[in-house]
């Protein structure tokens, strides 16, 4: 869904390396991969979804992460959900935090 991460395999199993070069229609879908805006989109969508407060943070913080990748200071995460901010900081939680959208 983005080229951060595997879950672009979902769509695709490889990528141009002259995207900005001005090769911008070896793929179709190129623009979308690059900006991640399908993992944004179901990530939101999770999010409207979800049942507690750990995963709705979870899903902020996952579709900050594809807009921004690592660079990503999770605003939404932030704003919505202070108290979880330190705890989805880093990936060590993601796990937790994925399991608690069962409860």
């Amino acid at each position: 869904m983005t080229q951060y991460g595997n879950s672009w395999m979902m769509r695709r199993y490889n990528s141009t390396s002259d995207f900005n070069q001005g090769n911008n229609e070896s793929y179709i879908d190129e623009i979308e991969y690059r900006n991640g805006n399908q993992a944004q989109k179901y990530y939101h969508l999770a999010y409207k979804n979800a049942k507690t407060d750990k995963f709705k943070a979870l899903c902020l913080r996952m579709e900050d992460y594809a807009k921004d990748n690592v660079s990503s200071n999770f605003e939404k995460l932030k704003k919505a959900y202070p108290n979880y901010y330190n705890d989805l900081s880093n990936c060590d939680n993601l796990e937790e935090f994925f399991n608690s959208r069962k409860k």
